[in-house]
Parts: C-alpha cells; structure tokens; sequence
C-alpha cells in the first residue's frame, strides 16, 4: 500500500473520492485487532473477507460523505445510494449509527498514517460496546448482497486489502501463539522454591514440636527436671511406635508358621 495514496486530495471527484476514503475505513478496521481482545479479533476477521470489507467500507464512506461531510462531491455520492438502493441499509441502522460515527468520521478525516492507527482504536472501542454485530447485520442485510456485485465492478477489490487482511490474521495468531496459555500455572512453576509451600509430614511435625517446646523451656531457665519429661515423653513415644511395630512383626512371623 506504500505507492497508494489513499488520503483526500483538493482535486478528487466523486469517483475518486469515494475508493480513497473506503480504503482509509478499510485501513482501520483491519488495524484495529491489535487493540481488541482474542475474541473480539477473531470475530471480526472472521466476519469479513477482503471483498466483503471492501463493499462495507464503501458503504460506510458513503454514508460518511453523504450525510456528514457534506459538499459537492456528497450530491453525487447521493446517486450513488440511490443507484444501488442503499439507503435502506441506511434506514435500518440509522438507530445504532452513533457507535460508529466517531470512528467513520476520524477514518475519513485521516490525513496520514497516525490518523489511521487512531481511527483504528476508535473502531475497536466501538467493537467492544457490540458494533461487530452492526457489521454483521449490514453485510448479511440483502440489499447489500444484491449491491456487491455492482460495486465490485465499478470500484474492484484493491490486491492491498487482500494483503493487508492476510497479514492482519498471521500476525493475530503469531500474538496469540505467543501468549501464556495459563498464567497462573506460568507464575507457579516461576516462584522461587523458597516461596513454595511445603507440607510437612504429621509424626515429623509433631515431633519438632516436642523438641521445639523442651529447648525453649529450658532456654527460659526452667527446671533441668522439666525438660528430661519432655525429652522422656518423645522417647517414650518413639519407643512406643517401635515396640507395637515389632510385636507387628513378631506376630506376622507366627502367622506365617
């Protein structure tokens, strides 16, 4: 798209107006993925091929042209309307145009690169609150299929749109390629073994504890008498679990004989 100019020009018709201005829609709305979310971007590039974007965007600029900008070359975009009965799009979706204007409107006020990268977050802000469903309902509306066709051969699909579509969906799933799958699970196996809980085995807890407890009596100055009770009773203890272990086994060997 380098070698296209696609911004308004003091001396464009009508007829070059309104391919430059669809094309600088078309911009956007291909662009404006980068700022959506996975779903939102999937939804959109899956809603429309390059000819399909193409139709919309010329609609759109039309619409644009025709009933916001004004001017000479806005009478004979009217024809065009008329000519393709487009204005029954128009009619049905004049309800829910506003959610769209702020973004149609800077699209088609872009005067270079930047402008564009603008207009395309202004169309994902507006994806967002449900316009991927507007678009929907255009391009499926049945006068917009009867109108493709005719404007196809008047104004043919640019071979840059075609490119710039397939790049738009290899860079959208090489993003998401390389987006964390489960963030939770990355952080996980990240944090030092340091800040990892550790679960400690109930006879070797309990056991600390006893130790625990016999040191600090004593390093507090209590009697000699004390801690030798408190160091008998995990003897004892120990003792205890060896001489049922042994009778266990003591009486396993009977069995056997």
């Amino acid at each position: 798209m380098s070698d296209l100019s696609i911004f308004f020009s003091p001396e464009d018709t009508a007829f070059t107006a309104l391919p430059k201005a669809a094309a600088r829609l078309a911009v956007s709305i291909v662009r404006s993925w980068r700022y959506m979310s996975d779903e939102l971007a999937e939804k959109l590039l899956g809603l429309l091929s390059a000819e399909t974007l193409w139709t919309l965007s010329l609609i759109l600029a039309a619409w644009v042209i025709a009933t916001i900008i004004g001017g000479p070359i806005a009478i004979a975009i009217d024809g065009v309307l008329i000519l393709y009965g487009l204005y029954a799009i128009y009619e049905q979706l004049s309800a829910t145009w506003s959610s769209l204007r702020e973004w149609a409107v800077a699209a088609y006020q872009a005067k270079d690169d930047a402008a564009l990268e603008g207009a395309a977050r202004s169309f994902a802000e507006a994806a967002a609150e449900g316009s991927i469903d507007i678009l929907a309902t255009i391009v499926t509306h049945r006068v917009f299929t009867k109108a493709q066709g005719g404007l196809a051969k008047r104004f043919p699909t640019p071979r840059w749109l075609r490119e710039e579509l397939t790049t738009a969906e290899s860079e959208r799933r090489a993003a998401k390629a390389r987006r964390p799958q489960n963030r939770g699970a990355e952080e996980s196996e990240q944090r030092p073994n340091s800040e990892r809980p550790v679960i400690e085995d109930p006879a070797v807890r309990a056991l600390n504890l006893a130790r625990g407890a016999g040191a600090n009596k004593m390093a507090q100055g209590g009697s000699a008498l004390t801690g030798a009770l408190i160091g008998g009773a995990v003897l004892l203890g120990v003792g205890t679990v060896v001489t049922i272990a042994s009778l266990g086994a003591s009486s396993g060997k009977k069995r056997n004989t």
